[in-house]
């Protein structure tokens, strides 16, 4: 897992973009709309925000 973080900005910023619409993608399937699709989603925007450190540092 560690190897990931030393890949270029964009190609993480795509495995990121990536993981959160799949992410996405499967609340909406089991949950729908609601606020329980809220917590399928928070582990994938957990990842892409991690994997994207250099957006919140303004690096």
């Amino acid at each position: 897992m560690k190897h990931i973080f030393h890949l270029p900005a964009h190609v993480r910023l795509l495995l990121g973009t990536l993981a959160l619409a799949a992410g996405l993608l499967l609340s909406w399937a089991l949950c729908g709309t609601d606020g329980l699709g809220l917590l399928v989603l928070l582990p994938f925007a957990v990842f892409f925000i991690r994997l994207n450190t250099e957006l919140w540092h303004g690096e």
